[in-house]
């Protein structure tokens, strides 16, 4: 089983370049059948360590080639909101989501994963810092990418995975 995270998270940054245009309003969305493909053809299953054991603050940095690490992230965050789509689940709920992204990541409870999100990183939530951070990223390379402003109470992490998502 090849479960490189960088390359992944390469390929996800790959990704995002190829399907939004230059100067022109961007998503992060990523359909499901994109990440099935990726898992198939590198033999993945997602269960990353750096997703399920790591402060999530460490993918702030960029890799050599200047890619920061939180794009496969993202990448998968977006996977388990569109898998709720996918599988006619008709409206997104908190707690539904949160079990898909743990299903998907192998994150073993919703505490761990809530302590991952709100864990602070510079008087910010880690979650919201990567999102923004993303989106400032691809702004300097001229790819504009709506996320919805940081907000508070239920709902407030998962806001940017599943704003991407038409039900």
């Amino acid at each position: 089983m090849n479960n490189n995270y960088l390359e992944f998270n390469n390929w996800a940054f790959q990704y995002y370049l190829e399907r939004n245009s230059v100067s022109n309003l961007g998503t992060l969305a990523i359909e499901v059948t994109e990440i099935e493909n990726y898992c198939k053809e590198n033999d993945c299953d997602l269960k990353f360590k750096e997703i399920i054991n790591y402060d999530w603050s460490k993918l702030l940095h960029h890799e050599t080639n200047n890619i920061p690490k939180y794009f496969g992230l993202i990448a998968l965050q977006c996977f388990a909101a569109s898998r709720m789509q996918y599988d006619g689940i008709s409206k997104t709920g908190i707690n539904d989501y949160q079990t898909r992204f743990n299903e998907v990541t192998g994150i073993t409870n919703t505490q761990e994963l809530q302590s991952k999100f709100k864990s602070e990183f510079t008087g910010n939530p880690i979650q919201e810092k990567i999102w923004i951070e993303a989106k400032k990223f691809l702004s300097n390379m001229d790819f504009e990418i709506h996320i919805p402003n940081p907000s508070n109470g239920a709902g407030r992490y998962v806001q940017y995975p599943t704003s991407g998502i038409i039900y």
